[in-house]
């Protein structure tokens, strides 16, 4: 995080603008899951199960999985970076980390399975795990609240369209097939519970470069501000501390999106 803000401190110095790429914000699945919360469907929201999970039974040796420090290799850091910022951007105020991280694979490689548990300041937790050793990885999201929950099992699919070679001004970007659905339970004052599905709200991973664009041209409002991105490495800062230690680590002032 000490670095990321003098990073900040330079650009402003220099008077130019720092952008961090924090795509996920826009997956289909999350998307779906903040309108579902912002609606007040499920009450008041009191935990987020939140998992990236796959199997490599071979690590690819590149720097995601280097044990070398100044590689900041690992799926704390890799995988968290995007689990984080969800996790904030959802759930608000973080003022707790507990956390580890260990190599499964190859004891002298990065770390390629993790859990963190955080703490937000209305006591709701988020539960973040990230692993390359992991059968299976669903589901990728479960929200849960007082009066109802979603479950999410399925990923948004804006990666394998890129590398598919569709184009993000195709019209059908962002939009997930029919079977990719969000499971709805509501419980009613009568005890039954409803059970529904839900399609996914589209994804809008192509709305990130014109907004970088209309904030260098005209001003705007970045897509991702620098400060979010310096809460977000706090958090994983704790939480490699954490992992280091087997301690909480309490975070003050809390780590918090503007």
């Amino acid at each position: 995080a000490a670095q990321a803000e003098l990073i900040v401190h330079a650009a402003a110095s220099a008077g130019v603008q720092v952008h961090p790429f924090q795509n996920r914000r826009w997956d289909s699945d999350f998307l779906t899951l903040r309108s579902l919360s912002e609606q007040g469907v499920l009450g008041r929201v009191h935990r987020f199960e939140s998992r990236i999970g796959r199997l490599r039974t071979l690590p690819k040796g590149n720097w995601r999985e280097s044990s070398d420090p100044e590689d900041l290799g690992g799926v704390l850091l890799d995988f968290g970076a995007h689990l984080v910022d969800q996790a904030l951007a959802l759930m608000g105020p973080v003022t707790a980390v507990n956390a580890f991280a260990r190599s499964v694979r190859d004891p002298h490689a990065a770390n390629d399975d993790m859990q963190m548990m955080l703490t937000h300041a209305d006591g709701a937790l988020s539960i973040l795990t990230a692993s390359q050793a992991a059968a299976f990885g669903d589901p990728r999201f479960v929200l849960l609240g007082t009066t109802g929950g979603v479950r999410i099992s399925e990923s948004d699919s804006q990666e394998s369209a890129l590398k598919a070679g569709t184009l993000p001004t195709d019209p059908s970007w962002g939009v997930e097939p029919n079977h990719v659905i969000a499971h709805l339970r509501i419980g009613e004052t009568s005890g039954e519970l409803v059970d529904s599905e839900i399609p996914l709200v589209a994804g809008r991973w192509n709305t990130f470069y014109p907004a970088v664009l209309a904030s260098i041209v005209s001003g705007a409002p970045a897509p991702v501000a620098c400060s979010d991105v310096v809460a977000d490495l706090r958090v994983l800062d704790a939480a490699r501390r954490s992992a280091d230690t087997g301690e909480t680590v309490h975070l003050s002032p809390p780590a918090t999106h503007g």
